[in-house]
């Protein structure tokens, strides 16, 4: 049957329709196929970039635990006020962790800071920014650090410390001189005690190991002292750990006159200076009423100085005590620390808290210039020289304890020292042409070859951190007994690490 013209037209435009359909259908499944591929891509790599940001912020974590460990372990970090100061020092950021492969031409990396949180002490914000050809994620999360006490104290027993007017742990030579009280040593070699020749004076007994006489040569020694056994718990008491150097405000700027026309500056710029007349003439005294720290104190002319500490306990802290030709005098009825980081310096007759108490004053010196002392120059209190040399000669003086972790001590001439003890472990001490102690010396070394005079006293008594208390002993006994601290104690490592406390891992928006 013969189809009409009208039949033809409609199968046509109906079969037109059916294409059309089937092509916007399958553009449209194309369409949603591309934007799939293209929709897992970018969740792919906005996954990755997150990898990147969280792998970067692990590297973070291990370098800031490094940096904050190398503080720790450092020799000068022994307390918790010193190891949070550093920490708060702290100037390390690696600022990019690139080690990943290479994405097509682009290379992926991390980009790094650190951020120390406001208002709280020791915490940090580490954050880390992962970028994959301009895609980026942002994470990070708060550590908190904290301090493991690095040392503690352990019960050693029945401390004794030695009671000897010269105790070494190593060689004891002495060819003149006067010494008035037994003498000890440690030390094991032939002759370890030695009166090699000259006219030396012993007015008392020899202690050595065993009481073994081949560890003594007296064939100079007047009148040959008896030879005798060494208590065999004595030993070399080790010097305290030097305090961490305290931090304060330089106190502002001060004027002194003694007429409209004559003023002066006494502080100036952290600089005190008593070198001009207007000091002396218009009495001006330092007044602590708190802690201060200067960059040179600084005497001149003879002129004198009072530092009034009140009824209270006052800290200076000083660069340079330059005592070129002056005398620092303590008022008031409290104790004053003098701590010097780098220099000391003395010159002319210059004295610090001269036929003042000395129980008042302790000076600790850091510094690695030699101290000397010479002329009329004197310390009236005890004195803590961490690794210095130290030299008397003239008619220079120390009345007070001595603790110094220097290799060498030395006094000559008229110089003068009265002290409970002279610890010096590490020194060799020699006395030439002269010179006097009325006390106690332990040193590493011993050597008398001039005219000097030790005598074995307790001249006084002091209780304070520069004292045979300190060392958790005191008091004196005859040649073989010793007197024991209560509570004496041993300062052990205990092998600690800081700790940081970690939070939890947070995305941040972009």
């Amino acid at each position: 049957m013969r189809r009409s013209n009208h039949e033809s037209g409609y199968m046509l435009v109906g079969v037109l329709l059916a294409i059309t359909v089937v092509a916007i259908v399958g553009t449209s499944l194309v369409t949603l196929s591309v934007n799939a591929v293209k929709t897992s891509s970018s969740e792919r790599d906005n996954q990755a970039v997150y990898y990147i940001a969280e792998a970067g912020l692990t590297y973070l974590e291990n370098e800031f635990e490094k940096a904050v460990s190398e503080i720790y372990d450092s020799d000068d970090i022994k307390t918790e006020e010193a190891f949070f100061k550093q920490v708060e020092k702290l100037d390390f950021v690696p600022e990019r962790y690139d080690t990943f492969e290479r994405v097509q031409d682009f290379q992926p990396f991390a980009e790094l800071e650190v951020e120390k949180i406001a208002d709280e002490k020791a915490a940090y914000k580490l954050i880390s920014t992962g970028n994959l050809d301009g895609e980026n994620r942002r994470v990070s999360h708060i550590i908190q650090v904290g301090w493991n006490d690095k040392y503690e104290e352990v019960a050693s027993g029945e401390y004794q410390l030695p009671p000897f007017a010269v105790f070494t742990s190593g060689q004891f030579t002495m060819s003149n001189g006067t010494i008035n009280g037994d003498i000890g040593t440690i030390s094991e070699k032939v002759n370890a005690i030695n009166f090699p020749s000259g006219g030396p004076t012993l007015i008392g007994d020899i202690y050595v190991p065993y009481g073994h006489r081949d560890f003594v040569n007296q064939s100079a020694n007047e009148g040959n002292s008896e030879i005798k056994k060494i208590n065999e718990d004595f030993k070399m008491p080790q010097l305290p750990i030097f305090p961490d150097i305290p931090d304060y405000y330089c106190p502002d700027d001060v004027t002194i006159s003694t007429s409209p026309s004559n003023k002066y500056n006494v502080i100036k710029n952290c600089n005190l200076r008593v070198d001009n007349w207007i000091v002396r003439d218009s009495n001006y005294k330092l007044d602590m009423n708190e802690n201060m720290k200067f960059n040179e104190i600084k005497f001149d002319s003879n002129y004198k100085l009072e530092i009034d500490v009140k009824d209270q306990n006052r800290i200076i802290v000083v660069n340079h005590l330059n005592m070129q030709n002056g005398h620092m005098e303590l008022g008031g009825s409290g104790n004053l620390t003098i701590f010097v980081k780098d220099k000391i310096t003395f010159g002319s007759g210059s004295t610090i808290n001269n036929l003042g108490d000395i129980s008042r004053l302790n000076l600790y010196y850091k510094g690695l210039n030699r101290l000397e002392l010479a002329g009329s120059q004197k310390i009236y209190g005890s004195l803590f020289a961490e690794r210095a040399n130290l030299h008397l000669t003239g008619s220079g003086g120390i009345y007070g304890n001595i603790f110094t972790g220097g290799e060498e001590m030395k006094m000559a001439g008229g110089s003068d020292i009265q002290a409970q003890i002279i610890l010096a472990p590490n020194a060799k001490v020699t006395m030439l042409a002269g010179g006097a102690i009325k006390g106690k010396i332990m040193s590493k070394e011993f050597n008398n070859s001039g005219g000097a005079n030790v005598t074995l006293k307790e001249p006084f008594i002091i209780n304070g951190p520069i004292s045979p208390s300190a060392l958790g002993s005191s008091g004196e006994n005859g040649g073989s007994g010793a007197t024991s601290g209560p509570g004496a104690s041993d300062i052990i490592e205990t092998g600690a690490s800081p700790s940081l406390t970690k939070g939890k891992v947070r995305e941040e928006s972009k």
